[in-house]
């Protein structure tokens, strides 16, 4: 009982943190210099801009209401508590920045130059979006939307359909903006938001996959288990020419530990046939979760 209170605990300040990190980020810079990074954060931003009456963390909560209605009818009941709770601390946040600044405590604009803003505000976005996803929620809108439509529709990777989402929306904020370079910093914004959130889920997912022919093998599979702590598979091999039967070793190493298996079986067998080629994904223990498609 008290290690699953723990992990709700640790699960709750991870969105905690997460959706002040996400906030500060759509508030303190892409707001601020009308970048809208796409999806239902990139609609508010430039609600706001039309409408300044309208704040930004308001407009950001009222839009993700009837997504968030479908996702409670559709996924499971604690993602969704848990993003119900995330999307509601980014709209709180959001609209307490925005306090401090009518009050003069604070000035949240951070940066004025935009390829800064596009940088540095989509790689705060993605950090928030992966420790909100860590913990178990998301921070509501395409997210959802995407894990909808792949209920019935596995064909569809989350991925292309959050990306073609966010391509609407930032086409969009050229008219809203009358500005055309707002939106491609804003899509600079998306791809960089994009690819610290995979490095946030899952590390760097670089991987190499060996495939080796040794008379040493034995030894070589003992030092990666040990040394490496990677798993090693044995295939059945067999010789054209020779006819003679040996084990082909299948493995997965990480991109920075693919020196030091390389140094283990050249020690081992300067001999040994070794192919290297790399892997763009890999699933099971160690890497990515089967379910991790979903997120």
């Amino acid at each position: 009982m008290k290690a699953k209170f723990r992990t709700i605990l640790l699960e709750l300040f991870a969105l905690l943190v997460g959706s002040a990190a996400y906030a500060s980020a759509l508030f303190c810079i892409m707001d601020r210099n009308h970048l809208a990074p796409g999806g239902i954060s990139g609609i508010s931003v430039m609600l706001h801009y039309v409408w300044p009456k309208i704040a930004v963390g308001t407009a950001y909560l009222v839009l993700n209401i009837p997504i968030l209605i479908l996702g409670f009818i559709c996924l499971s009941r604690k993602f969704m508590f848990y993003t119900l709770i995330a999307t509601g601390m980014v709209a709180g946040f959001s609209n307490l920045f925005a306090l401090l600044e009518a009050e003069g405590i604070w000035a949240p604009a951070l940066t004025d130059v935009p390829i800064l803003a596009a940088l540095y505000g989509g790689a705060a976005l993605g950090v928030g979006i992966g420790i909100v996803m860590r913990g178990g929620g998301s921070t509501g809108g395409t997210d959802v939307l995407a894990k909808v439509v792949r209920i019935r529709n596995k064909q569809f990777r989350t991925g292309p359909l959050i990306l073609c989402a966010d391509a609407v929306v930032i086409t969009a904020s050229a008219f809203v903006f009358q500005d055309i370079e707002t939106a491609l910093y804003a899509g600079v914004g998306a791809v960089v938001s994009a690819k610290i959130l995979d490095l946030v889920l899952y590390g760097s997912d670089e991987t190499k996959k060996l495939l080796i022919v040794s008379e040493r093998h034995e030894a070589i599979a003992q030092r990666f288990m040990k040394e490496l702590d990677t798993g090693v598979t044995y295939l059945d091999g067999r010789g054209a020419y020779t006819g003679e039967k040996r084990p082909v070793m299948l493995c997965m190493v990480k991109k920075h530990l693919f020196t030091k298996a390389r140094e283990i079986v050249t020690e081992e067998d300067k001999n040994a046939f070794l192919i290297i080629s790399s892997a763009s994904e890999v699933f099971g223990e160690g890497y990515k979760r089967h379910e991790s498609e979903d997120l």
